[in-house]
């Protein structure tokens, strides 16, 4: 594996609960800390590092091999073995010292898991509290609950191990294996934690895979100042009775963990300060991009406040962010950047660098109580996410609730001058809020020697869906008012920006993407016939060209789920129904809703017709007539009439799919476009094997 995917990949671990970075000055010093107080528990955010590897199987012979694992159906599996496994690079040999430098490192909430996979290897997890007076703290007391075998370090010492051989360990070191019982009910099937009353029925089955240390800290292993717990958590070995012992339904009913993180307490009393909630104040922490930020998030009080780092190569945009704190409300809060002073002199503008906050999104994610896709939700309901940036701050920003706080990421992204010579750039950014201290964080950018090409000519493909509608709700414009028409644009500017290569065209009303109204507007005649406006596509086809280019998909959203179809080809889910367009008054502009024929119906190849051939012409004119796909496919599919309806109109069309699975056909008709998600697994090492994705046929991406 490239060592700098497999770098990402070691942190990039898909771990439910990331939570967000680091800072408050003297929080040691306002905490007066209570007997027995909780120091360190799932509410605090630790620095985490994963290692994958090669799935590990324990043979019913004794033998531990590498192996490749296949799926086939209810839940069975073909095991090649491997000769070599495949593996991404453990952490540093000093990881778990106190002076180790762990701020590449994602930050996550216990527990720490991977539902599905076996390829999760090591887990390595820091927390830091601080320690006022080390002979005044009494009773620490540290319990673990984790899946495979544990290692606990405490400033680097070990002080505990679990379900792990004595003497010195590798970070390949298998753990203590499983029982068979842990996997298979008395009658010999496997066990199902998803739901059918197993858990409870054979509650002590399930315990054995729950394992547990408890351990006294010791006083003389604390350390006035920043003090760094450490747990090194090991996969056990899958047995081979997980692959052959029959099951009762689908695998994913049985998948569990050999190696995980549940749970983390630690406790204390005397001069000890907890980091397992928000520290009084105003703080700024920091946070790399690709991790989530939630109004429940806190900087560690443990932690410094670090230089913003951003790594770019010229003619390009790069973000790196911050994120603000309070416990209290934020009122007036502004972020400002210098210029970025480089080498020989040389500079990037101040103005070449946005700031952009974080807006909520308007729902909380998902139940605590829902145990059967993950673990439960220390903040419950409260918790939330950003999930959408403004170039205006906020006017003020209020805790939601007790759990929650004040909080508000800060963005910046730079764009770095095609002519911009190769070396660092330094400047800072300034946090500023009412009646708070302003806050200086370094900035540095590093500029590679290479010149990014334009976002058009880009081998990666990125596909997202520009939705006029979600525009106008959400800025509170009339629908195709010229306020409209300029925020689509800027909308294609963003997404051209990324090098996006789709384009949609819904030519029904009232589908799944929320739109109201067809882009092509009906027209009755006079003599009973019906005519086309094609103007908004027209308009709007111009306006994604001028940013995307000529993007090799633009789908003609002329099919939905609510029009008649399947589940995966086999389980009816919907009955057909007509067609929903939208009908324009010339006179009046007024707009209705009609329903035209239904898939099957001897109508309905000259209803869509006309449509095609108009829609034709307009992409052909702009060099898009390769472009033309229709859809949108999913778990939920077309009836064959529907298909060779579609044919019928536009036989050179190719769908595109957008589901679980990856189809070559639908009905026999190509696909041309497809994006699915599972199914994707660890990439070959590049010396060894090269996908070369750009070249595949059907465009193929996951999601």
């Amino acid at each position: 594996m490239d060592k700098s995917v497999a770098a990402a990949v070691g942190v990039l671990a898909g771990v439910w609960g990331l939570l967000g970075g680091a800072v408050s000055e003297a929080a040691s010093a306002r905490a007066r800390p209570e007997p027995g107080m909780v120091v360190l528990d799932n509410r605090t955010a630790l620095r985490c590092h994963f290692t994958w590897r090669s799935v590990q199987v324990r043979r019913r012979g004794g033998r531990l091999q590498f192996v490749a694992v296949r799926w086939r159906s209810r839940g069975k599996a073909t095991l090649s073995v491997l000769e070599k496994p495949v593996s991404s690079p453990p952490p540093p040999e000093r990881w778990a010292e106190n002076d180790f430098d762990d701020g590449a490192w994602v930050r996550a909430r216990p527990p720490l898991f991977t539902r599905g996979t076996r390829n999760l290897a090591l887990i390595c997890a820091r927390g830091k509290f601080l320690v006022t007076d080390p002979a005044g703290v009494r009773g620490a007391r540290l319990e673990l609950d984790y899946r495979g075998g544990a290692v606990v370090y405490l400033n680097g010492r070990e002080i505990a191990r679990g379900h792990l051989p004595e003497g010195r360990i590798g970070f390949g070191t298998p753990a203590e294996d499983y029982p068979e019982e842990a996997y298979v009910a008395p009658d010999g099937y496997q066990l199902r934690w998803i739901g059918f009353g197993e858990p409870a029925k054979y509650a002590d089955r399930f315990a054995l895979r729950r394992r547990r240390l408890q351990v006294a800290i010791p006083a003389a292993a604390l350390r006035k100042g920043v003090n760094v717990l450490a747990v090194e958590v090991h996969r056990a070995p899958v047995s081979e009775v997980f692959y052959t012992a029959p099951s009762r339904g689908s695998r994913d009913y049985y998948l569990w963990d050999m190696v995980a993180l549940d749970r983390i307490r630690l406790t204390a009393a005397g001069g000890i300060a907890p980091n397992v909630r928000r520290p009084k104040g105003f703080q700024v922490w920091n946070q790399p991009t690709y991790v989530s930020v939630h109004n429940v998030d806190f900087g560690d009080p443990a932690e410094p406040l670090r230089p913003v780092r951003i790594a770019g190569a010229r003619g390009g945009f790069f973000s790196g962010k911050v994120v603000v704190g309070s416990d209290g409300s934020i009122r007036g809060l502004r972020a400002t950047v210098s210029d970025l002073k480089g080498p020989a002199g040389r500079s990037i503008p101040a103005s070449a660098v946005r700031i952009r906050y974080g807006l909520l999104a308007g729902h909380a994610e998902a139940h605590s109580e829902d145990h059967r896709l993950r673990p439960p939700i220390p903040y419950g309901r409260v918790r939330r996410r950003f999930d959408a940036l403004s170039e205006q701050p906020p006017e003020e920003v209020t805790a939601e609730a007790k759990a929650a706080g004040a909080v508000v990421p800060v963005w910046v992204t730079v764009h770095v001058p095609a002519g911009a010579a190769p070396g660092r750039y330094r400047g800072s950014l300034t946090i500023a809020a009412e009646a708070h201290p302003s806050i200086s964080v370094p900035l540095e950018v590093s500029v590679a020697g290479w010149r990014l090409p334009e976002p058009k000519r880009f081998r990666s493909f990125l596909g997202l869906v520009q939705s006029p509608e979600s525009l106008a709700l959400h800025y509170q414009v009339p629908m195709w008012s010229e306020a409209h028409w300029r925020l689509i644009d800027r909308s294609f500017e963003l997404m051209g920006q990324l090098g996006v290569k789709t384009v949609y065209i819904p030519l029904l009303a009232r589908t799944y993407f929320g739109n109201e109204h067809s882009m092509v507007r009906w027209i009755r005649r006079a003599d009973g016939s019906w005519g086309h406006d094609f103007s908004i596509v027209e308009r709007y086809l111009d306006t994604a060209v001028r940013h995307l280019g000529r993007v090799p998909v633009v789908c003609l959203y002329c099919w939905d789920v609510n029009t008649g179809s399947n589940y995966m080809g086999v389980k009816k889910t919907a009955e057909k129904a007509g067609m929903p367009f939208t009908v324009v008054d010339p006179q009046t502009g007024r707009l209705t809703v009609a329903v035209g024929p239904r898939w099957g119906d001897e109508r309905i190849r000259a209803f869509w017709k006309p449509v095609f051939a108009g829609l034709r012409r307009l992409l052909a004119r702009r060099g898009l007539a390769d472009s033309m796909m229709v859809g949108i496919s999913g778990d939920r599919r077309p009836y064959p009439d529907a298909v060779e309806d579609i044919r019928a109109a536009a036989p050179e069309a190719a769908w595109v799919s957008s589901s679980h699975s990856a189809p070559d056909k639908i009905h026999g008709q190509p696909v041309g476009y497809r994006s699915f998600v599972w199914g994707v697994g660890m990439a070959p090492a590049p010396a060894e094997k090269r996908y070369y994705g750009w070249k595949t046929r059907p465009i193929t991406v996951a999601f």
